[in-house]
């Protein structure tokens, strides 16, 4: 009813005005364009026949010729039509309107016109840019300018699509979600642009708390500003809007923030929990995005083929786990490196031409030198990686390798260029005409350096000189099923003045690096060595694991696989075997088990003429009839290992009686046994005296009979005799 009502008003408006006396004609015309343009647009909206709402504009257009609403009304419905010439003509008599927003928008449409008309974008760029003299705020005018320059490509027209969505934002951020336009699609946003549409956004989201996305990506357009702190602040205002998405994001940023100010131990708390919030929300793309410039070409592989989340995770402790000098001080001097590293090439070696040709085209970049089709170079080593995070070539491989140890800077006749150099190999960079930046070319001159292989590796200088760690370890049954497990590692005592604290730790991980044990003890001087003893129980299995001494101002470190096999239960079985040597008088004890002490030697070798104490456990033993006590039988056999001397150096030896064996090469005793009590492990323990074997590589073989049923076990151990002194 109110529709019927509404109609008889238009027509009673209609009406008078075709009554009207001949003065009023002009605005008789005028009202029925408006009304027939309004006719249409409604049958537009409503998705009617456009051949009626057609007919509907050219009767307005004939009712008032000097009207130019009902040119821009049919002009867009012959873009729609994709009858472009006939819009062209519409929009181009609407130009002259007196309305100057109507004259603005006849600028749009001609733009349109012309933006899906080949070849013809510069004069859509013009026609645009009317609009805009005519109406500065023309929101419509600023969108199809951005996607103009975005169909322009390359440089220009990225510059074009920039300046236009900075001023859309500071008109209106969330039209046709321009914002979101220009952070993905503007790689090389500069410092100005990025504080000036920082500081529309900010006063738009004043009105707009929910907005919390946007504000993060503030916090972000803080920090590569130079302003952690600020992007700290941020961050804390996100925390108390009660932002929940993106956690791992947020974390990695405040991770970036406390090291950027100097705080380490606060980056490597920030970005453990990163790695926990990022295994929870299954959002690994801004961990991806920093760490892949560092990828092997097999970690890429890997990464690409996993989609399992605990997986993902796993990929990552292993990552980091492998590239920390010691994974367990608690500090992965790598990851910190990496993200100073990462830090300084955003700072230093940002894209300034990220749209060009070379930067975006592998065909064109492989013209850039006349050795590129000597040299086989892969273009997707520097613009297909993390473009996202607009690095140079420069850049990435900083990121890789660090600085170089040199570099020169060279201007030509023609660009300029850098040459830097890692030790004896080069690699040239150069500001080629129109790239805008320096790029790397290729070359086969004396020196140059592989890029291939220099951007499938890395390279890190630890902060500490290393120190030779020496160790083995032993295996005991815990009688719960589980394996005891002790290592014995030591490294060369340089210090001087007061001693030192030192302590040795050990740790064990799953395959994926995954920490399961971990044990920390102090350490004793021995003989000029620090030497320390750790032990960890575990289930029988696969594993791997670290060992460190943390001696003062080096880097003493192992580290390896391990597989615990499972003892028998309920006969006989044997330890680990464990060599060492008795403590000194008033020494502390490093080792001590079952009531035998002992000064473990991690390095297995031993001065001749020393003696050597071997300790050991028996498990399992039964009962004898008659007497009811349980007794074995011993054998150890010592002989010379079979490895003899090979190569060169062997045969000089031998010509110039080096290494000549002066004693004995093997060695044999036996043992008869009958421990006290009628369960439990037995201790064994006994001395070899080495004063008769001449210096040589030796394997200690120990066999045990239960003299109860005749089962027999075994267990060896290789060391080593060199010569005492004198000789």
């Amino acid at each position: 009813m109110s529709a019927l009502i509404k109609r008889i008003g238009e027509i009673m408006l209609l009406a008078a005005a075709l009554t009207a006396p001949p003065a009023r004609a002009a605005q008789r015309d005028s009202l029925l364009a408006v009304e027939l343009s309004g006719r249409a647009r409604q049958i537009l909206d409503s998705g009617g026949d456009t051949r009626q709402a057609l007919g509907l504009l050219d009767r307005a257009v004939e009712a008032d010729s000097r009207h130019a609403r009902p040119r821009i009304e049919r002009g867009r419905l012959y873009l729609e039509l994709g009858r472009l010439d006939e819009a062209r003509l519409d929009f181009e008599a609407a130009r002259w309107s007196d309305d100057p927003l109507v004259r603005s928008e006849a600028h749009v449409g001609l733009g349109e016109v012309y933006r899906r008309t080949p070849l013809r974008n510069l004069q859509a760029v013009a026609e645009f840019r009317l609009a805009l003299q005519t109406d500065p705020e023309s929101r419509e005018a600023l969108y199809a300018l951005a996607q103009t320059g975005f169909a322009l490509r390359q440089t220009q027209g990225y510059r074009v699509a920039a300046k236009a969505l900075a001023r859309l934002i500071c008109t209106d951020p969330g039209y046709r979600d321009a914002y979101r336009l220009w952070r993905d699609n503007i790689l090389d946003q500069s410092d100005d642009e990025l504080r000036e549409v920082g500081a529309c956004l900010e006063q738009w989201l004043g009105q707009r708390p929910d907005s919390l996305t946007w504000r993060l990506e503030l916090a972000w357009d803080s920090f590569r500003l130079g302003n952690p702190a600020v992007a700290l602040g941020r961050l804390d205002e996100l925390a108390k809007f009660g932002m929940q998405k993106k956690r791992a994001e947020r974390k990695i940023l405040e991770a970036r923030c406390r090291l950027a100010l100097g705080d380490s131990t606060g980056f490597e708390s920030c970005y453990a929990q990163a790695l926990d919030l990022a295994a929870e929300e299954g959002d690994w793309d801004r961990i991806r995005l920093e760490a892949e410039t560092i990828f092997t070409p097999e970690e890429a592989e890997s990464y690409g083929k996993l989609g399992n989340p605990r997986d993902i995770a796993a990929f990552w402790r292993r990552f980091w786990n492998i590239r920390d000098p010691d994974p367990l001080d608690g500090r992965n001097e790598r990851l910190i490196t990496h993200y100073a590293r990462l830090l300084y090439a955003e700072k230093m070696y940002r894209q300034q031409n990220p749209h060009s040709l070379f930067n975006t085209s592998r065909d064109y970049n492989r013209l850039i030198s006349p050795m590129a089709s000597y040299y086989e170079f892969d273009p997707d080593l520097f613009f297909g990686k993390s473009r996202r995070l607009v690095l140079d070539q420069r850049g990435l491989l900083y990121i890789r390798h660090g600085p170089p140890d040199r570099y020169t800077h060279q201007v030509t006749w023609s660009n300029p260029m850098e040459i830097w150099y890692y030790g004896n190999v080069h690699f040239l960079f150069e500001k080629r005409f129109g790239a805008g930046e320096f790029i790397y070319v290729p070359s086969v001159t004396p020196g140059a350096g592989d890029i291939n292989q220099a951007m499938a590796s890395e390279s890190f200088r630890d902060p500490l000189p290393p120190a030779e760690i020496e160790f083995y370890a032993a295996d005991f049954a815990s009688g719960d099923g589980r394996v005891e497990i002790e290592f014995y590692g030591s490294a060369p005592d340089s210090a001087t003045g007061p001693q030192p604290e030192v302590e040795s730790a050990f740790g064990v991980f799953d395959s994926t690096w995954k920490r399961l044990a971990f044990d920390r003890e102090p350490a004793v001087r021995a003989g000029g060595e620090w030497l320390g003893v750790n032990r960890a129980s575990l289930a029988p299995g696969a594993y791997l694991f670290a060992l460190s001494l943390e001696v003062p101002g080096r880097r003493s470190v192992g580290r390896g696989g391990l597989e615990l096999k499972p003892f028998h239960t309920g006969r006989l079985d044997l330890s680990g075997v464990v060599l060492g040597s008795l403590p000194r008088e008033n020494a502390p004890p490093v080792h001590s088990r079952l009531g035998v002490t002992l000064l473990p030697r991690s390095s297995l070798r031993f001065a001749r003429g020393e003696t050597i104490t071997v300790y050991l456990e028996v498990y399992g033993l039964g009962r004898t009839n008659p007497g009811n006590v349980r007794s074995y039988r011993e054998w150890v056999t010592v002989g010379r290992t079979e490895e003899e001397r090979k190569g060169f150096l062997g045969v000089l030896g031998g010509l110039f009686g080096r290494g000549r064996r002066e004693g004995r090469t093997r060695l044999t005793l036996t043992f008869d046994r009958a421990p006290e009590g009628f369960e439990g492990p037995v201790a064994e323990h006994f001395t070899i005296d080495t004063a008769d074997l001449a210096p040589e590589s030796y394997k200690l073989v120990i066999e045990v009979r239960d003299n109860s049923d005749g089962r027999r076990e075994s267990r060896a151990i290789e060391f080593e005799i060199a010569p005492g002194p004198g000789g």
